[in-house]
């Protein structure tokens, strides 16, 4: 029986089905009859040949001396789903349907199903790449992405992963064939660990370096070779940032090895005499200080600014760098201190060094001139903390940056300049490193700078 007798009679059964009542012939009945038990026997009897076949193979030619075990499993699945196509090709044969015209019809259904399959036949085909490549075996100690674990299973279309957190993780074979993956068994199973300190400038450099290397050769877990050794990173704010670089062949343990390696370091450091640095912050009451004289605003925190007073949003010390010139150059033209206001949008002790730096910046090219700067840092929605910092420090007038392009947009550059001139009261200078400050009136910035100096000096 042919494949297009097959759809006559399936077209024929809906129609009856749908259409009419359900009328099934007796010559209908006693083909189904007789063709479905073979059809039955002849899928079971190929399903255990498959299993068969596959059972002698690992124990002969697929055993763990002769192929590796990833390689092993891949050939078990397809060796079996080509023995199982094979019998369902056969069986159909024998129960009279053409396969010449099934075989055409599945080539169409598959050609749809690989296009919404796309993602499960780039899987399978990633395995196969890990196959081939051998980029890892089981057991093997790699980091893929965020991963970091131990390899468990490599299957057709996924990987899993026991990572240090004992969370099992199935990682698509795909996302194994485009990422970047690091093997820390393979190769070259030792692992370089990096141990940051910081000491202060009063403490001596090579005591402490000593005391690093010691306790990094007493670690029983820290190889002799390659050589442990101490390198000077960079004089920074508060000290000297100094890092140790040891070797380990114990790489599942490596954060363990890190932390005692830093709690032998403190302990060393503290039994000879040598001061890790820390931030040191001054809080004054304000009922222990004496009252402002007059004219002098007690709002800022410096009451070494003058009442002509220009704010100055900031977003780091890279900005800050390019601008700052230009910005110091406006404010002496026009006899003003600055406010430098920094306004993350969440606080962070990030956000407030990045503050301390931006301000930095501006007092080292201000100094020898005469303008006073001032650092505000405030966190929410900029748009909405300017206005008020303008009324809460009496500022005469704001200056930005000119908007970057080509980059992430921290503040939603593109309209600032123009939401903020909808509700500022005082005139907005855009001031470009690269030519003269933008302004729609310099002598409007005078002016309202003259009236808030006017209205400091009465209170």
């Amino acid at each position: 029986m042919s494949l297009g007798s097959l759809w006559d009679r399936f077209v024929t059964g809906l129609q009856r089905y749908f259409f009419g009542p359900l009328e099934v012939t007796p010559g209908e009945i006693s083909w189904f009859v007789d063709r479905f038990p073979r059809l039955v026997a002849v899928l079971v009897l190929f399903y255990l040949l498959s299993r068969g076949i596959v059972w002698i193979l690992d124990r002969t030619l697929l055993t763990e001396e002769r192929v590796r075990p990833m390689v092993a499993s891949i050939a078990d699945r397809l060796i079996f789903g080509l023995t199982m196509f094979v019998g369902i090709g056969l069986s159909l044969t024998y129960v009279g349907i053409n396969i010449l015209d099934l075989a055409v019809t599945l080539g169409l259904v598959g050609a749809g199903l690989a296009l919404g399959l796309r993602e499960s036949v780039a899987n399978i085909m990633g395995g196969i790449a890990l196959a081939t490549d051998r980029p890892f075996e089981v057991g093997d100690r790699i980091q893929i992405g965020d991963y970091w674990g131990d390899v468990e299973e490599i299957g057709l279309r996924s990987t899993r992963i026991l990572t240090a957190r004992r969370e099992y993780v199935i990682v698509p074979n795909r996302l194994m064939d485009e990422r970047e993956i690091w093997n820390f068994t393979k190769g070259y199973p030792e692992l370089r660990i990096e141990v940051a300190v910081e000491i202060s400038y009063e403490s001596n450099v090579d005591l402490a370096e000593r005391l690093m290397l010691q306790g990094a050769r007493e670690h029983d877990h820290v190889l002799e070779f390659p050589e442990p050794r101490v390198l000077v990173q960079q004089a920074g704010d508060s000290g000297v940032e100094l890092e140790l670089w040891c070797h380990t062949s114990e790489t599942r343990n490596r954060y363990q090895i890190a932390s005692d390696l830093r709690k032998a370091t403190l302990q060393a450091f503290e039994e000879n005499g040598v001061a890790v640095p820390y931030p040191h912050r001054t809080l004054v009451d304000k009922a222990d200080q004496d009252e402002p004289a007059a004219g002098i605003p007690q709002d800022l925190g410096q009451p070494t600014l003058g009442p002509r007073r220009l704010l100055v949003a900031t977003s780091g010390p890279s900005p800050a760098r390019r601008k700052a010139d230009a910005i110091i150059d406006l404010a002496e033209h026009l006899d003003a201190n600055i406010v430098l206001a920094h306004i993350p949008t969440r606080p962070s002790l990030h956000d407030r060094r990045a503050g301390e730096r931006a301000a930095e910046v501006f007092q080292a090219t201000a100094a020898g001139r005469d303008v006073g700067i001032d650092l505000v840092m405030e966190s929410g929605n900029f748009v909405e903390r300017i206005p008020e910092l303008v009324d809460r420090h009496a500022c005469g007038a704001v200056a930005l940056g000119p908007p970057r392009k080509h980059t992430v947009m921290t503040w939603r550059e593109h309209d600032i300049v123009g939401r903020l001139r909808s509700q500022l009261e005082v005139p907005l200078v855009i001031v470009d490193p690269d030519a003269d400050p933008t302004v729609l009136d310099l002598e409007s910035v005078r002016l309202s700078l003259a009236e808030r100096e006017a209205e400091l000096v009465e209170e």
